[in-house]
């Protein structure tokens, strides 16, 4: 993460990032894993909207390896596109409506 994003230049800038809900990732044994789809590598940081996915995630899930797979599956209604994939095309305001439409399951 410290070599993808050009504002952080160590561990502690990328966890103070993930406690204030700024980035996704878990403990995986001693490594912390993020997902790739939050991340712009063209710009050398986290894609725009970021924040706000991660609270509409945080509303629906509080785990983080759940929120990663909600938006990493393939949906039907979108002919097989993931939220990631709608995220990343900058479709911040369909992802959000998305997720917290997800625990309207009735």
């Amino acid at each position: 993460v410290v070599d993808v994003l050009a504002s952080i230049h160590d561990r502690r800038g990328v966890e103070r990032r993930r406690k204030r809900g700024q980035l996704l990732g878990w403990q995986c044994g001693t490594r912390t894993l993020h997902p790739a789809w939050q991340f712009d590598r063209a710009r050398g940081d986290t894609r725009v909207g970021l924040a706000r996915v991660i609270a509409a995630l945080d509303e629906v899930t509080a785990d983080s390896q759940g929120a990663d797979a909600l938006m990493r599956a393939e949906r039907d209604d979108l002919d097989g596109t993931s939220l990631a994939d709608l995220f990343a095309a900058g479709r911040v305001d369909t992802v959000v409506r998305l997720v917290l439409a997800s625990t309207d399951q009735s």
